[in-house]
């Protein structure tokens, strides 16, 4: 009888443990199936945001390129309002006055069509990681360091000139 009960433990044990896998693969199948939902909903989420970076880039770019349209507009207008008043001073005012305003709306539209050019990349120089050498700048060997035969002996440092200067003084007074 003992074989018999042995038998029979172990196959309770054996049924016991396959109900307990099934109950645990059923129960880590449906915590899957969650964190697959989760993994699908925060993908949308991140396309969502890509979307939505892609079209305020593009709203960006449209309103620098409108804005600039504009500002070219403000410029050509004050340039005809410019050339307008001009050729109107020049017609009704004096030759005097006529060519003052000349001088003037020349020198306006010089610093005006400066600030309005593009980068001409012809004048721009590479970064470099070094400065340049210069004879007597401050990467040479030599910078700051005085021959004996330059250095004056009679100097006497900024910072206690005054109080030299008062001690001759006082000298010259005896």
């Amino acid at each position: 009888m003992g074989s018999n009960m042995d038998i029979l433990i172990i196959i309770v044990i054996g049924g016991l443990s396959f109900i307990a896998g099934a109950i645990s693969i059923t129960v880590f199948k449906s915590l899957n199936q969650v964190s697959a939902d989760e993994t699908e909903e925060i993908s949308k989420k991140l396309q969502k945001s890509d979307l939505e970076l892609k079209e305020y880039r593009q709203a960006v770019s449209e309103h620098f390129l409108v804005l600039s349209q504009l500002v070219t507009n403000v410029i050509n207008g004050y340039k005809e309002i410019n050339e307008h008043l001009t050729k109107s001073a020049l017609r009704l005012s004096s030759p005097e006055i006529g060519k003052q305003l000349l001088k003037n709306n020349d020198a306006k539209l010089a610093d005006l069509e400066e600030i309005n050019q593009t980068i001409d990349m012809s004048n721009i120089d590479i970064p470099r990681d070094y400065a340049p050498k210069v004879p007597g700048g401050v990467l040479s060997e030599g910078y700051g360091v005085k021959k004996e035969d330059e250095s004056d002996t009679d100097e006497v440092p900024p910072s206690i000139t005054g109080e030299a200067e008062q001690k001759k003084s006082k000298s010259n007074k005896k």
